[in-house]
């Protein structure tokens, strides 16, 4: 689909369950997002987030020189058009500039950092996407109409399992494998 039509000209919110293929998603959206010559960061919450983003736009076929990093112990490059950045990082760092698209990953926790508030105020006309498998907090007080105008729902676990796309768990209890039909 498109991802800019009118369903996105606001703030999203997908959320995709464990195993049903996040990083490809966000690579494939980057990569959309490049080919429109448009810009786009990442922000993940994880130092292992980083190389695992890279890693799947790389697989992805995007080239490495497209993606820039903002991260302790990387050479930044914020002319490229895909940044990654660790949200941490950009607490003590501009935001880059000229951004079309934000999009957090695990942002059921990076949303409710405070220098994504920073973030957001630096970038009002970009679209921001969130996304996690968590679609839920606990605080009363930080809830996801904060930040999302939206919610868009991915494949469920067993939608997956049904198309042969994930394999059918097995459970584990004290004599080895149980039985639950």
């Amino acid at each position: 689909g498109d991802w800019s039509s009118d369903v996105c000209s606001s703030d999203l919110f997908p959320s995709h369950d464990t195993g049903s293929g996040k990083t490809v998603v966000l690579s494939s959206i980057c990569e959309d997002i490049r080919q429109r010559n448009k810009r786009v960061m990442l922000v993940v919450h994880r130092d292992f987030l980083v190389e695992q983003s890279i890693a799947a736009m790389i697989r992805f076929d995007i080239e490495e020189d497209l993606i820039g990093v903002i991260k302790d112990g990387y050479k930044e490059n914020r002319d490229r058009p895909i940044q990654i950045a660790g949200i941490q990082s950009l607490k003590n760092r501009p935001t880059p500039e000229n951004l079309d698209v934000v999009i957090l990953d695990e942002c059921h926790t990076t949303a409710f950092f405070a220098c994504y508030q920073r973030v957001k105020e630096d970038t009002p006309d970009a679209i921001h996407l969130g996304f996690s498998a968590s679609p839920w907090r606990q605080k009363q007080v930080e809830y996801f109409g904060m930040h999302y105008d939206s919610i868009v729902l991915g494949p469920s676990v067993s939608s997956l399992i049904s198309k042969g796309n994930l394999v059918p768990p097995s459970y584990y209890g004290w004599g080895g494998i149980v039985g639950l039909s």
